[in-house]
């Protein structure tokens, strides 16, 4: 079997977040706890890392069923665990706040990321309005007020040589035209966003595993005509200079680099698998939302005495 992507799940699904068609929470939840992370299994996540660079693979993504930088000792022992087998790119899934505000993450951890290979940062957005990020993924929480400063996050970023992705999930009310993509570009360039990844919300197959989830995601879709409208304006004004496997296009528009993506969905070849994905302590999966889509589960019997690992406490960080 052949993968196309390898994701490490870090953390557990403790979010800050509050998006209302979490994607992590329309996938199986496998072994991965509310709120404390379970540990990793190193013999097992060592055939993970050599099965992804049987396919060839020179990327890993850490990313999680919550925000993975709720755990930064965890990221940092994913990191050094990687890095016997050379992956070119490492990249990491967040929404950005705590890099932002170094309350659960400080700047030491983000350099000591760096060095230990961290190359890309993808954040999660759903708009260029700093309001609309802010409504969709923090106003529930009585912790925040306002949005981060994006521009200020990238620097810093910069500045410990990192790249960002901007990954735009969009939606029915935010860039759901070609008109406010072409907004959402400007945005992107104006911050300084090395890379932007759109992708259209994506429902699951079954609403029954979270029907709150599935309905908030039904309500947000595109219409066809909407993501029409956008397709043909990337195909209009980009140049292809990329096909993924999975189907995935990366073009050159305008002089920033984009991929039209979607979420949710699996590579139509006969023989291959979209991702290959690691959960702690020890499951190595390769489907998101089918709980038997597994290759290797750590027994039950194996993780008995594993001692869990809580949210990191917050510091007092950057208000």
């Amino acid at each position: 079997m052949k993968f196309n992507t390898f994701c490490i799940v870090a953390g557990s699904e403790a979010c800050t977040g509050g998006c209302k068609w979490c994607v992590a929470a329309m996938t199986t939840a496998r072994s991965i706890h509310r709120g404390k992370a379970k540990p990793v299994d190193e013999r097992v996540f060592k055939m993970a890392c050599q099965m992804a660079q049987q396919s060839g693979l020179d990327t890993a993504r850490i990313t999680g069923k919550g925000e993975p930088t709720l755990f930064p000792d965890q990221i940092e022992q994913f990191l050094r665990a990687l890095q016997p087998y050379g992956f070119t790119f490492v990249e990491m899934q967040t929404h950005g706040r705590h890099l932002a505000d170094e309350d659960f993450v400080s700047l030491e951890d983000m350099r000591k990321w760096a060095d230990l290979g961290l190359t890309h940062v993808c954040i999660s957005v759903v708009s260029y309005k700093p309001e609309r990020n802010f409504q969709h993924y923090f106003a529930h929480s009585q912790s925040y007020d306002s949005y981060f400063d994006m521009a200020a996050l990238i620097s810093k970023l910069h500045r410990l040589r990192i790249n960002v992705r901007l990954t735009c999930i969009m939606q029915k009310g935010d860039i759901d035209s070609a008109e406010e993509l072409v907004k959402f570009m400007s945005w992107a360039k104006e911050v300084k966003a090395d890379q932007v990844t759109i992708l259209p919300v994506n429902k699951p197959e079954d609403r029954e595993r979270n029907p709150r989830v599935y309905d908030a995601a039904m309500n947000s879709l595109l219409a066809a005509e909407q993501l029409a409208d956008i397709r043909g304006y990337v195909e209009k004004h980009g140049v292809p200079i990329r096909t993924l496997p999975w189907g995935a296009k990366v073009f050159d528009l305008k002089g920033q680099n984009l991929c039209f993506n979607m979420c949710l969905t699996e590579s139509p070849e006969r023989d291959d698998s979209r991702q290959l994905i690691f959960y702690p302590p020890g499951t190595l999966g390769h489907d998101w939302q089918r709980q038997g889509a597994v290759l290797y589960e750590l027994p039950a019997e194996a993780t008995e005495g594993m001692e869990l690992i809580p949210v990191r406490k917050r510091q007092g960080g950057k208000k």
